[in-house]
């Protein structure tokens, strides 16, 4: 769900910040009087979209021209590490200070290894308790994007529209299977649904490298002239009432048809000057906010079973103070230490100057 800067999709970027506000809502919802972005977990279906599209715009030439896999690896480790350490630090604390609502695999005594695995981003499947990630439950999905980033990379080259096509059609058959199990696309954080996990994220991340690919032949949509609707739309598939037998195949439609639509009016869209520093500023807060925000809101769970009846304020303020300290955090916090650590691994800024590949 990462960005890279320098891109020209600011809209891509508003959409980002909007689906990661969307997962925020979701996660507090229960706290909150108001139904609101109760498919919240659809968000990270756009996230792996966004990642495919992005790192094919940053880095496909790069890595065509002799950028290797272990340098391309360095790179994303270095854009994603900063924030997953923090956000495994702010989770464990919160499982010592509050063990009501810690995961039982913080507790057990094999929890330092957990968490060890957890802060190098990779998943556990140590103790008790059913989620890969237990240090902090939402880094399941950024394994997921390093795992399949590493993939691209590595298989660049073998990697025809043919093959994306049928990457994407497989991810999407593994990813219906799971569905139909669950009853959900809300699935690949438990142990038990690491295949539907790698499914979902090769569907939706091989589609947004396929938009990339395509972007000068599909044209742009006569909707992608209001580039406020892609942000709209956005936020409105993911609080959308749809329930009973209805979810599975809304959320399989959704997946394979309505992310890589919503990516592509995104990408097409062009908003005038004066918004770009909006989509900025949303794009700046998303992964902040969605790498820390869910041990405030265990917190604020507890809090809320302390006290019933201020349930809703303390869900708002603690939502209100992700934000404001998911934006803090990316500018004190996560931007120099990402540049310390590029200055310390990265010898050379310069890429190999080989021949493309053909």
């Amino acid at each position: 769900m990462t960005d890279v800067r320098g891109h020209h999709y600011p809209v891509l970027d508003g959409m980002r910040g909007v689906a990661a506000i969307g997962v925020l809502i979701y996660h507090f919802k229960d706290l909150l009087p108001v139904p609101a972005f109760r498919a919240g977990y659809l968000a990270v279906d756009i996230f792996f979209c966004l990642s495919g599209f992005v790192i094919a715009h940053a880095y496909e030439d790069k890595l065509r021209a002799g950028l290797g896999v272990g340098r391309f690896a360095l790179l994303r480790f270095i854009r994603l590490w900063p924030l997953v350490a923090l956000g495994v630090i702010f989770g464990v604390a919160q499982a010592w200070l509050l063990p009501a609502t810690a995961d039982p695999a913080l507790l057990a005594v094999t929890a330092p290894l957990a968490v060890l695995l957890n802060m190098l981003l990779l998943p556990s499947f140590i103790g008790a308790g059913g989620r890969i990630f237990p240090a902090n439950p939402p880094h399941w999905s950024l394994f997921y994007e390093m795992a399949v980033n590493l993939l691209y990379a590595a298989l660049l080259r073998w990697l025809s529209n043919r093959v994306l096509i049928l990457l994407i059609l497989a991810g999407f058959a593994v990813l219906a299977l799971g569905i139909a199990a669950v009853g959900t696309a809300n699935i690949g954080w438990a142990r038990d649904q690491v295949a539907f996990g790698i499914g979902r994220v090769a569907c939706t991340f091989f589609a947004g490298v396929l938009l990339y690919r395509l972007r000068d032949r599909i044209g742009a949509p006569r909707l992608a002239l209001h580039w406020w609707l892609a942000l709209l739309l956005t936020g409105l598939v993911l609080t959308l009432p749809v329930g009973g037998a209805l979810r599975p195949l809304f959320d399989a439609l959704f997946v394979l048809a309505g992310v890589p639509l919503l990516v592509w009016l995104g990408m097409a869209s062009r908003p005038p000057a004066r918004v770009l520093p909006l989509l900025a500023g949303l794009g700046t807060l998303s992964y902040p906010l969605y790498a820390l925000h869910f041990p405030l809101y265990l917190a604020a769970a507890d809090l809320a079973a302390r006290y019933p009846g201020a349930g809703s304020a303390v869900a708002v303020a603690a939502m209100a103070l992700a934000c404001g300290l998911s934006l803090l955090i990316a500018r004190l916090y996560d931007i120099p230490v990402r540049r310390r650590l590029a200055a310390l691994f990265i010898i050379s800024p310069q890429w190999p100057s080989r021949r493309p590949r053909p």
